[in-house]
């Protein structure tokens, strides 16, 4: 748990973010809910999603980076120009919206701690407001574009975007609850060269302490990889050599010092690097 300021090139991620899109980060493969990728239509009755697309949790990092350096005094970022973050996150302020519309229009399980123990609770990921000229509150469904939560109006200019971090993540920011891990600024464009796995492998390893052992039994479980479900459809050989490839991925990339897969006892043992995630035992061992 860190609880350094973050200097120029250095900011905070909170830990239950981490160990949130640990779990969750994959393709939503629930047809009955809204692809606003295809779509981009208007999803009046749906509340909870349990998967989160890889963009918009990198897009969620990014925005507590910005959200650290520039809120204002009432505790908002306010994005007037979706270009100069857009552009950041290699998409089109079209389609940053749409990450805008999952990260503020849905409720997700998210990983926090009541008392020494890792629970779920279902809330937005952030509170988002999308400011245009006048009151369109009674704008018609089939004009709109979001979930009852969080929507904006087909052809109506956005003048700017308020963003508040919801409560969870504000107070691991400032050390309490899970805390934080200081990492640097290039999180996110390390984030965005990852495969699906070596992504969801690296926001679990970051949350946690540079050295980790976890048998594969563990690590697949609900509260850590999510992984449990794959397993009966795709089985442990296929799910083992993924995560094999995610660790191999990472080594490559420079996020792990070393790590090792002991077949006989299912284990998995690592130590992760100061590349990306300054952790306050890897700078201690600095000093």
């Amino acid at each position: 748990m860190t609880h350094q300021t973050a200097s120029k090139n250095l900011h905070k991620q909170p830990r239950g973010y981490l160990k949130t899109v640990a779990r969750l980060a994959g393709k939503d493969t629930d047809r009955s809910q809204v692809n606003f990728w295809t779509s981009g239509n208007y999803d009046g009755k749906t509340t909870l999603r349990k998967t989160m697309p890889k963009n918009v949790a990198i897009a969620g990092s990014h925005l507590f980076r910005l959200w650290q350096r520039g809120k204002n005094d009432e505790g908002y970022l306010v994005i007037k120009n979706l270009s100069t973050i857009s552009c950041h996150l290699r998409t089109t302020p079209q389609r940053l919206k749409y990450y805008l519309i999952y990260l503020g229009g849905y409720q997700y399980p998210l990983t926090t701690r009541n008392g020494r123990s890792l629970v779920q609770v279902n809330d937005k990921l952030c509170q988002v407001y999308f400011i245009t000229n006048g009151n369109r509150s009674d704008t018609p469904e089939h004009k709109r574009v979001g979930t009852r939560y969080l929507y904006f109006h087909k052809g109506t200019p956005i003048k700017a975007v308020k963003i508040k971090l919801i409560e969870t993540f504000i107070s691991d920011l400032m050390g309490k609850n899970l805390g934080n891990v200081l990492v640097s600024d290039d999180f996110v464009p390390f984030c965005q060269k990852l495969s699906l796995m070596a992504y969801r492998l690296f926001c679990f390893t970051a949350s946690n302490t540079p050295e980790g052992t976890y048998r594969f039994r563990t690590l697949i479980r609900p509260r850590f990889l999510n992984l449990t479900d794959q397993i009966e459809s795709q089985h442990k050989s296929r799910v083992l050599g993924s995560i094999i490839s995610a660790f191999e991925e990472l080594e490559c990339k420079g996020h792990f010092e070393r790590w090792d897969y002991d077949e006989g006892r299912d284990l998995f043992t690592w130590k992760y690097s100061d590349l990306v995630v300054k952790h306050k035992d890897l700078l201690k061992a600095k000093s």
